[in-house]
């Protein structure tokens, strides 16, 4: 069993992966699937995002 910092480590990774990707213009829907997400609103959690484009990424989630 890997000891509890690797898992940490994991985490930081995935949150630094979504953020770079975000910061390169990649679509939201595009991090959502690379990271396996269900939901655009956990994705979100990922990265740095204001409350203004939490909504407008729901908003276009929910026009598909």
């Amino acid at each position: 069993m890997a000891p509890p910092a690797c898992r940490a480590c994991a985490r930081t990774l995935r949150h630094t992966y979504a953020t770079r990707l975000r910061e390169a213009c990649a679509d939201h829907a595009q991090i959502q699937a690379l990271l396996g997400h269900a939901s655009i609103e956990t994705t979100a959690r990922y990265f740095r995002a204001s409350p203004a484009e939490v909504a407008d990424l729901i908003d276009r989630a929910l026009d598909y």
